[in-house]
């Protein structure tokens, strides 16, 4: 993964663990969909 997308999901971490987890389940449900 790029440098930025992971500055990204720092950034979204320090301002709430809820919003990487929203992405990390909405990676995992496109990874099963086109995976």
């Amino acid at each position: 993964m790029p440098t930025c997308f992971w500055a990204a999901v720092e950034d979204e971490h320090r301002h709430g663990a809820v919003a990487v987890l929203t992405r990390q389940v909405a990676l995992a449900a496109l990874l099963q969909a086109f995976g």
